[in-house]
């Protein structure tokens, strides 16, 4: 848990607009760090679901991207003449 939870929690992961579905993460970090994690699976449950909520924006983006890179290169292509 310890690796994923770091992942999601650093700063290359929150500058793509995660900021704040990294607090869940961040949080619970901190808690382990000083002995004392409270209500774990529900906590392991809020990770978890921030972490598919920002997978999914993530993926969605990037469906936009490669939308918008593809209508790019067919208005670029040249037409057959008739």
């Amino acid at each position: 848990m310890r690796p994923r939870r770091h992942s999601l929690k650093s700063r290359q992961r929150a500058s793509v607009g995660a900021v704040a579905r990294s607090e869940p993460c961040r949080s619970v970090e901190v808690d382990a760090r000083a002995g004392s994690v409270t209500d774990a699976p529900g906590r392991v449950r809020a990770v978890e679901a921030e972490f598919a909520a920002a997978r999914d924006a993530l993926l969605a983006s990037a469906r936009v991207a490669d939308n918008g890179a593809a209508n790019a290169r067919m208005s670029t292509t040249p037409q057959e003449a008739d």
